[in-house]
């Protein structure tokens, strides 16, 4: 069940959360280790507060996918994972990448 939760959040959408990484590049701090630790935090909260959201919305839109040919497929839609389950999981990821990011500051 933990592969179909970390499937519903789409990491494979993530890779848009690199831009956080293009500060280091403008900024000119690609080779200063704090400054690319603090990047890479961010691209990690930012990939927690994402996928959170992609869950929600598939809790949402889950009797409409069940229709869709492809959406169908998505874990919520096909029964893989609990309404409640995915609810906790987003819940959880929200507050954890909220927290994360009061802590990066």
């Amino acid at each position: 069940m933990l592969g179909a939760l970390v499937r519903s959040m789409r990491p494979r959408q993530w890779i848009k959360n690199l831009l956080v990484l293009a500060a280091l590049v403008f900024s000119k701090n690609l080779l200063k280790g704090p400054e690319v630790l603090r990047s890479l935090l961010a691209f990690a909260i930012f990939c927690l507060l994402s996928g959170a959201v992609y869950i929600i919305n598939d809790l949402v839109d889950r009797e409409a996918d069940r229709l869709h040919p492809k959406k169908r497929l998505r874990p919520i839609a096909a029964g893989q994972v609990q309404p409640g389950t995915a609810l906790t999981w987003a819940l959880a990821s929200a507050l954890l990448a909220l927290g994360g990011s009061l802590l990066l500051d």
